[in-house]
């Protein structure tokens, strides 16, 4: 009998080691832009003093993550089918680039940017979540959006910003694994200066040592820990 969860997180661990190789390795010394908001306790063991991971994913988390990749590629698949069957001007899309901010000393990959033929520029960010996550947010009693995504798209936005002269607008792109309903949410534009004050503050504390444990902030929530590779680092 084959054990199909055993296969599958050997796959798995083979994925995210052919993808750190291509993204991110010699790109130590960056903070990566997809923490913005995130515990500065973490980064400060990650980035700073560049400890050794202790507490690794479980195969369950793996393969939720996986299912994020696969949407974002079936996104760019279906955005290019959209620009080949539409008449007149295409958009002109740019999908999982790398972005420096040399003056935060921050990097990453946005998902999508999409260059109109009238020269506005949009941001888009695509996020899968469970339905519980889903009807917080969406439910009647809906929750105001995470401020860490928006603090990560206004990392991005400011990127953006450099690269092309400019930024209209930026978005979320939420798909429910467990329905398949989709939304967009708007994402404001001041979130471009938040997030650059958040990174000039993360690197004033890492500067001083470790910063000091502080609910809601270090770590940005209780969960946070729960999935933290420096956990054993950070509570020991």
């Amino acid at each position: 009998m084959i054990n199909f969860e055993e296969v599958y997180a050997t796959y798995l661990d083979y994925k995210n080691e052919e993808n750190r190789k291509e993204r991110y390795e010699g790109n130590e010394h960056w903070y990566g832009a997809s923490s913005s908001g995130s515990c500065r306790r973490k980064l400060y063991y990650k980035n700073v003093v560049k400890a050794a991971t202790t507490n690794k994913s479980s195969d369950e988390s793996m393969r939720k993550m996986r299912l994020g990749t696969i949407f974002h590629d079936d996104m760019e698949k279906a955005l290019e089918l959209h620009n080949n069957n539409k008449n007149g001007e295409a958009v002109k899309f740019y999908y999982e680039d790398a972005l420096e901010i040399p003056a935060y000393n921050v990097r990453g990959f946005f998902d999508c940017v999409a260059e109109m033929p009238s020269g506005e520029i949009y941001l888009y960010d695509f996020k899968t979540a469970g339905s519980y996550p889903w009807k917080l947010k969406f439910g009647r009693a809906g929750k105001p959006e995470d401020p860490r995504y928006s603090m990560q798209l206004g990392m991005y936005g400011q990127a953006v910003k450099e690269r092309f002269g400019r930024l209209d607008g930026m978005y979320l792109v939420y798909y429910n694994k467990d329905t398949s309903k989709m939304r967009t949410v708007d994402v404001d534009l001041h979130w471009i200066e938040k997030a650059k004050d958040w990174w000039a503050e993360t690197k004033l504390q890492h500067l001083n040592g470790l910063p000091p444990l502080k609910p809601g902030e270090n770590p940005s929530a209780a969960w946070e820990c729960n999935f933290c590779e420096w956990k054993d680092h950070c509570l020991n």
